[in-house]
């Protein structure tokens, strides 16, 4: 529209800011009390096909939107007094809880969360078995950037989890220093 000028018009105004209300943050109160005359545009309904999900674009949207955790807890309960935990995770917001359930389907692996503290879901992959079919499934695929290092590392983690080294002593300091070394606390991507 702006490419044809028709911002440039009243009526051409109007159009973009009917657009603009439904991006996330809507349209601001100086928006709003300056273009009360604008009429919302009702945009369709967003159904992704799923025969055009594959794992290449599947990789590309885990890259943006996903993340892998290897985290040690505390629990007394335990032999080493601390419990190996993974997941995987990809995050949407509610508007496009769709995609998501779309990916499980896919995937046919995870659950799907919504988080009471923000306008997003997520889905989660947090079994052993899930976990491995998941790598399985994913061989193909090609992340980039420090995604892809967080995913070496987590496969890392797997396999120490897979070998059952995580029940003991060396194995699960060998998971605590590749977890300290992954996601916001990665240094070395470049």
């Amino acid at each position: 529209m702006i490419i044809n000028k028709a911002h440039l018009t009243e009526e051409g105004r109007l159009k973009i800011i009917a657009l603009k209300a439904h991006s996330p943050k809507g349209l601001s109160d100086l928006l709003l009390s300056n273009f009360n005359g604008f009429v919302p545009v009702d945009l369709p309904n967003y159904k992704p096909e799923l025969f055009l999900l594959n794992i290449h674009w599947l990789c590309g949207f885990i890259n943006a939107d996903g993340g892998f955790y290897l985290n040690i807890v505390k629990n007394n309960k335990v032999k080493l007094s601390e419990l190996a935990k993974i997941k995987i995770t990809i995050t949407q917001n509610n508007k496009s809880l769709i995609v998501l359930e779309r990916i499980k389907v896919f995937l046919g692996l995870g659950s799907i969360y919504k988080d009471s503290r923000s306008d997003a879901s997520y889905l989660q992959i947090a079994s052993l078995t899930q976990i491995n079919k998941f790598i399985e499934v994913f061989k193909p695929a090609r992340l980039l950037g420090a995604k892809a290092l967080d995913y070496y590392d987590f496969n890392k983690g797997v396999d120490i989890i897979n070998n059952k080294d995580h029940l003991i002593k060396e194995g699960l300091n060998a998971l605590k220093i590749i977890s300290a070394g992954m996601n916001s606390k990665r240094i070395d991507w470049f």
